[in-house]
């Protein structure tokens, strides 16, 4: 057995208190980084639903916009059928009965329109774009048939 000596049991005493030092300023610092960790976690965490809660406040913006937007255009076209309906009536042209016809066919493409977009809920951002493409591309056809529709006397 060594017997320690005030000199060894100083160095002893040194090197556990630097090792107990050390020790302790490891593991507080592991905790320190654990919660820091954490709470920066929670901090993306409600940033992320912050930024979510964002892009669907938009989303939804953007969807009412549209719907707004298209339901101006059918109530247009509407507008547009009943004038060029009147002209028909008003007409004593021999083609009346093909242009009734025609007028039908867009009258029921736009009422279409409108059903389509009453019964649409957007699902996804995908779903909504590409809903939201084909729709305007049968609205702005429908608007240009309705344009280019001519009557003559």
């Amino acid at each position: 057995m060594k017997i320690l000596t005030k000199k060894n049991k100083f160095k002893v005493v040194k090197t556990l208190a630097v090792t107990l030092a050390m020790g302790a300023t490891v593991l507080f610092t592991s905790c320190d980084s654990s919660s820091e960790n954490l709470e920066n976690a929670k901090e993306d965490v409600y940033e992320a639903k912050e930024d979510l809660n964002e892009a669907q406040k938009e989303y939804a913006e953007e969807v009412k916009q549209f719907r707004a937007e298209a339901e101006r255009k059918i109530n247009e076209n509407e507008r547009k059928l009943s004038e060029i309906n009147a002209k028909i009536k008003n007409s004593e042209n021999e083609l009346n009965e093909d242009n009734e016809k025609q007028i039908v066919v867009l009258e029921q493409r736009n009422k279409d329109l409108k059903i389509k977009m009453a019964e649409y809920e957007p699902k996804s951002r995908e779903n909504w774009s590409s809903f939201r493409a084909e729709f305007k591309r049968d609205l702005d056809r429908l608007g240009t048939s309705l344009k280019d529709f001519t009557i003559e006397d």
